[in-house]
């Protein structure tokens, strides 16, 4: 199996004990309440709550473990090499805009330099990159452009395979990295990161103004008045790094924290604030949760990561009432890889709340969905200078 292998399949058990156990608290603490739900409801839901997770969906085939190890050691050499020194050190708050800049400026040569494409060549800004920082396109070989295929889809035997070689299926799925709307680049740079700020500074602002009128903040307006939105937006620019190995739902996140560990990013600015938790939210309100910066960031992380997406027909970010037929759609895509089809329901229960959650006076912050529209128009005037920065292709 190879340590690799062994070091994985520990992993698993010790998750499936994990999971066993807080199956067995679930089923002590709500599971007779569950039985009580009319028509049939309650023996649905326990059937989503108690059933087998999805933990072991991204376990790779040990044949493909070596190549996927190597590949993850190729990105993060040049992660290690061109990222800013400051991301290679213990974080200290707060960031100033200057050092935010330079900090952006190397994360975007790095994805430029690691993310796929059928011939660096087509694209200037790969290009610059190269110049800038004196490191090739991943891609280049001796023998040719190569590329690495993440998405677990394809029916090709090696996944790291010469340009020449790949079928439509991993030519398109090549191609989209660079293209707008469905591309990668795209909802990092032009969409995610942007919002992400935007949104902290305007939160920030509005608790400012009122306290200025004389309102008292309430504890969760206090704690984000702590944060560093340049940090967020590190986050945010990382969060779907680990795409460039797997496409997989689950296994992209794991991906991105062993990619940036390898390269020897601090932890505090890769380590992006856990998703809510479906079992929490059915249990429990957001506004019942502890006004802490991990709690205020796990939800405005995820709202605005879901949000920043640029649609083809509208040319603007998503809006909330469009996220039940996004997420249906979105649910529809991964099902082709991924067991669990009850995510989109899900999802778009949390949003609600987090909507809500937004606007109370008395535990959120009093934010508006008129505020939030602004915060939506001010990231929607710069998307083509964004994509500009990146040469993004139609």
């Amino acid at each position: 199996m190879g340590l690799e292998g062994t070091s994985l399949y520990l992993e698993r058990q010790k998750e499936a004990r994990q999971l066993a156990v807080f199956n067995v608290f679930l089923q002590s603490t709500i599971g007779r309440a569950l039985s009580g739900l009319p028509g049939g409801a309650g023996d649905l839901l326990r059937q989503f709550l108690f059933r087998t997770n999805s933990l072991y969906e991204f376990r790779y085939p040990p044949e493909r473990l070596a190549d996927i190890n190597t590949e993850r050691l190729r990105v993060a050499s040049i992660a290690n090499q061109v990222l800013d020194v400051i991301l290679l050190q213990p974080y200290q708050a707060p960031l100033g805009e200057d050092d935010y800049v330079r900090i952006r400026e190397s994360i975007k040569n790095y994805y430029l330099l690691t993310a796929p494409c059928l011939d660096p060549d087509q694209y200037p800004k790969v290009l610059a990159a190269e110049k800038i920082t004196g490191v090739k396109h991943i891609g280049r070989d001796d023998d040719g452009q190569k590329v690495w295929i993440a998405n677990e889809k394809s029916m090709q035997a090696s996944h790291l395979l010469p340009a020449k070689d790949l079928g439509l299926f991993e030519k398109t799925e090549t191609e989209r990295w660079f293209k707008k709307y469905e591309g990668l680049l795209d909802h990092v740079f032009v969409a995610a990161e942007p919002f992400m700020i935007e949104l902290i500074f305007a939160l920030k602002k509005k608790i400012l103004k009122n306290q200025n009128q004389g309102q008292k903040p309430n504890a969760f307006q206090q704690a984000l008045l702590k944060v560093d939105p340049f940090l967020y937006g590190i986050k945010m620019l990382f969060h779907d790094d680990g795409r460039k190995i797997s496409q997989h739902r689950v296994a992209h996140e794991w991906e991105t924290q062993r990619v940036l560990a390898l390269a020897g990013v601090d932890a505090h600015f890769r380590e992006e604030p856990v998703h809510p938790v479906v079992g929490r939210e059915l249990t429990s309100s957001v506004t019942k949760m502890d006004p802490t910066e991990e709690n205020i960031m796990q939800l405005l992380f995820y709202f605005a990561d879901c949000v920043a997406k640029v649609d083809r027909e509208t040319k603007k970010l998503r809006r909330p009432g469009e996220f039940a037929t996004i997420f249906k759609k979105q649910n529809d895509r991964y099902t082709t890889i991924s067991s669990d089809n009850t995510h989109a329901t899900f999802e778009e229960i949390i949003f609600g709340k987090i909507l809500f959650w937004l606007q109370d006076h008395e535990l959120g912050f009093d934010f508006s969905i008129k505020e939030l529209e602004q915060v939506y128009q001010t990231v929607e005037s710069g998307i083509e200078q964004r994509r500009l920065e990146l040469g993004l292709v139609d």
